[in-house]
């Protein structure tokens, strides 16, 4: 038996295909479910996430999506709180919105943000990942994976990092 992969996404495929090893279009789910896409369905999803956290006028949010895994929690959200910190010194109407995947403790995701707190960084906004903080943001800094699927399908702006280990990094190059 050949070792084989599967992608959600048809060019991945041919990419795959061409390059690595066989590969199967297998489709992704999320795209069977109605998807709004802000702003020009979704109304004011973008000026109001609920009834507690409205934007002030000018204000922008940045959400970020470090992923639903410790490790990715480790790996991605101490770059991305960097990330807004220096986007601060020249956007200071940027505020930063971190989505808490279920899948975590809202104790150890809100002690990594204080680690990484600076005195006078103005405070970050921990929310539980829903539709509706997805649809709020005005551009996203996430990791790879199904976050970047249902930004794409709202039609957020994002920038996609990922942090690769030593190795790997090496071998890509």
């Amino acid at each position: 038996r050949r070792a084989g992969s599967a992608v959600i996404l048809p060019c991945a495929a041919v990419f795959t295909a061409e390059r690595v090893v066989t590969c199967d279009y297998v489709g992704r789910t999320i795209l069977d479910e109605p998807i709004a896409r802000a702003p020009s369905v979704a109304g004011d999803a973008r000026t109001v996430l609920d009834s507690r956290r409205a934007k002030e006028p000018g204000e922008r949010w940045l959400g970020l999506f470090p992923g639903s895994r410790r490790n990715e929690l480790r790996k991605h959200l101490p770059v991305q709180l960097a990330t807004l910190r220096r986007l601060r010194e020249t956007r200071p109407e940027i505020r930063g919105v971190v989505a808490l995947a279920p899948s975590l403790d809202r104790a150890v995701v809100t002690t990594l943000i204080q680690d990484q707190a600076r005195p006078d960084d103005p405070p970050i906004e921990l929310v539980d990942s829903e539709p509706a903080l997805l649809d709020a943001n005005d551009v996203a800094l996430t990791k790879p994976g199904t976050i970047t699927l249902e930004l794409m399908l709202r039609e957020t702006p994002m920038v996609v990092i990922g942090i690769a280990q030593a190795l790997t990094a090496a071998f890509v190059q």
